[in-house]
């Protein structure tokens, strides 16, 4: 079963040792700095036709003082550069490579976040936020380093960590000890992501929530700038904690943890109904097919099974949805689990939640077979700690479980890591016709 792309060009932007020799002379002469190795974690196909690539870098030396990027994101073009006047070797603050044809986004600039460059310079960050810093008890000292970056997606949001070291004005038991976490995104979605953030604090997510379920605190909007700041919340991801007992246990706080979001009523919220699933679906396994046609009859057969069996899920009751819970969405420690990354929050199936964490789980087995008995005892354990709310639900579980199952599939046959593993998780049991619950 033929796994490489169908484009060799695209292959050859996903092989690591062939970029990082591409990508070395660009290091070099942008941030004065000598690339030791090149991987790429992501691969994330678009509706608007390109193939946007993680390059996660790491350095051997630096020559001098500089922002040496953590990634660069590079947007492949399947069918060449477009004629357009914004055209990729038109566009500043990138790089065109045009026998791939690839363009380069020279972090940290980004077409959407406009006001990124302001986490990676510890003066233009202090100058823009330390007034409004102290405000909220985050005293006077500055930045000293630039942030550790601890998720970007070019065009979506970045998130990092920065040291901020409190000063005289701050509070005696300042908890973070300084550890600030900001959330860039892009400006028009900073306000909704922060009303509904209040909102989950105020419905019973807040820091001190008797049971110890809560949302990371929130310190500010800075509404101008698109930056989120949140206190840095110390714990595990559940993810990480694969290969300990403690996952099992987590996972059933896991499950304790959606059924109280899921209890929660937030307004305004977007609807995603099972049509918006399939539809979704539809192109993602057209889109991955193109490119990877060794698995199409499987993608296509699978899909036809969850489109046949979407009467399962109509006119479901609707509850506020996560919409992306799973096992690394959740920190863990004994006494707390803290809910992350709510951008995505919706009015949706509860059933919807419960499938994708169950899918990750199945997918984790094949990820690290040597786990597969502790990842079923998660998944017994967050099953346990979630009541069946009603009697249509377990059929819709099943349902949004295969979509799930489906969806990464596609996903991780771009990621020239995992790939390799997809076959098997097709064969699977579970991703064939009538998927269960594990």
């Amino acid at each position: 079963m033929k796994l490489t792309t169908a484009s060799p060009l695209l292959e050859r932007s996903l092989q690591a040792d062939a970029m990082q020799a591409l990508l070395t002379p660009i290091v070099r002469a942008a941030y004065a700095a000598e690339l030791a190795s090149v991987d790429v974690p992501r691969v994330m196909p678009r509706s608007t036709g390109e193939i946007l690539i993680q390059y996660h870098l790491s350095y051997a030396e630096r020559s001098r003082e500089s922002l040496t990027p953590p990634v660069l994101f590079g947007e492949f073009f399947p069918d060449g550069a477009p004629d357009q006047p914004n055209s990729p070797e038109r566009l500043p603050d990138t790089v065109w490579l045009e026998h791939l044809p690839l363009r380069l986004w020279l972090y940290p600039h980004d077409p959407q976040l406009r006001y990124l460059h302001l986490i990676c310079d510890p003066k233009q960050f202090h100058s823009v936020y330390e007034s409004t810093l102290e405000n909220v008890g985050y005293g006077r000292e500055r930045m000293g380093t630039p942030a550790t970056i601890l998720g970007y997606r070019l065009g979506r949001r970045c998130v990092a960590q920065v040291q901020w070291m409190p000063g005289d004005s701050a509070p005696v038991k300042t908890p973070s000890k300084g550890n600030i976490v900001v959330k860039m995104c892009r400006t028009r979605q900073a306000l909704p992501l922060w009303t509904r953030m209040r909102q989950l604090a105020h419905e019973g997510f807040a820091e001190k929530s008797s049971d110890g379920i809560s949302i990371p605190k929130g310190l500010f909007l800075h509404q101008e700038t698109g930056a989120l700041f949140q206190r840095y919340e110390a714990g595990e991801s559940l993810h990480d904690l694969i290969d300990t007992e403690a996952f099992v246990r987590g996972c059933g706080l896991a499950g304790r943890t959606l059924q109280k979001l899921h209890a929660t009523r937030l307004l305004g919220l977007p609807l995603y109904s099972a049509n918006d699933e399939l539809t979704h679906l539809e192109w993602l396994v057209s889109v991955t097919t193109r490119f990877y046609p060794g698995l199409e009859v499987g993608l296509r057969a699978a899909l036809s099974d969850v489109q046949s069996g979407s009467v399962r899920v109509e006119n479901p009751p609707m509850a506020t949805s996560h919409r992306d819970f799973y096992d690394k969405q959740l920190l863990y420690s004994e006494t707390r689990a803290v809910l992350l990354d709510c951008d995505t929050l919706s009015l949706a199936d509860p059933a919807l939640d419960y499938g994708n964490f169950l899918a990750h789980l199945q997918w984790r087995m094949h990820q690290s077979p040597g786990d597969s008995g502790r990842l079923q005892r998660g998944a017994e354990a967050f099953q346990s700690q979630y009541p069946i709310p009603d009697a249509e639900f377990a059929a819709r579980a099943a349902w949004w479980t295969s979509s799930a199952l489906l969806r990464l599939a596609c996903l991780y046959l771009w990621r020239p890591r995992w790939r390799s593993s997809v076959p098997a998780l097709m064969r699977s049991r579970r991703f064939q016709r009538r998927v269960a619950v594990i």
